[in-house]
């Protein structure tokens, strides 16, 4: 998998997400949409994706083990619903503009390889994900759809490497 090819498609899907998210009033952003969870609470749960990544991207170019951790996302939930949602936009657009410059300074032997497939499936996948779970965010509640969706991409990486992201991110460090 090439990382300007995921970079080329992440994009636009970060774009239309965020604008989506983020353009709700203050009311619907922090309105339960599904499995409890708010517009706000993606918003966060993606920036911490973000900043995991970028972490994990700068743990592999210098060879120690990730510092960030992938835990209860319904804890993260948590505390950073006491940010609130002023906070919530600007830190997503301040993450995701980082983990863009973590990924323009990575030297081309590292712009390839399993890693790659993990940045795919935790942006642009993530995205997607989001995208066609909440096809009508902002303008009614979502009937019928499934309670436990947003978990459900959040644990897409688990699915797809087979392993934890913690463990997933201790094997990408090693290569």
């Amino acid at each position: 998998m090439d990382l300007d090819a995921v970079l080329t498609a992440e994009g636009p899907l970060w774009d239309q997400l965020y604008e989506r998210l983020a353009g709700l009033s203050d009311k619907n952003l922090v309105t339960p949409l599904v499995d409890e969870w708010s517009a706000e609470d993606i918003l966060f749960h993606l920036t911490r994706w973000h900043d995991h990544a970028c972490d994990a991207i700068e743990a592999m170019t210098t060879g120690r083990e990730p510092l960030s951790r992938h835990d209860d996302f319904n804890d993260w939930n948590a505390e950073d619903r006491e940010r609130g949602v002023d906070d919530a936009r600007r830190i997503a657009l301040q993450l995701r503009r980082a983990l863009m410059d973590c990924v323009a300074g990575l030297p081309p032997e590292q712009r390839r390889g399993e890693w790659v497939r993990w940045l795919h499936a935790n942006t642009q996948e993530h995205y997607s994900q989001y995208l066609s779970d909440l096809p009508e965010l902002g303008r009614a509640p979502i009937a019928g759809a499934a309670r436990d969706r947003p978990a459900e991409a959040a644990r897409s990486t688990q699915d797809r490497l087979g392993v934890d992201a913690n463990e997933s991110m201790r094997l990408l460090t090693k290569h």
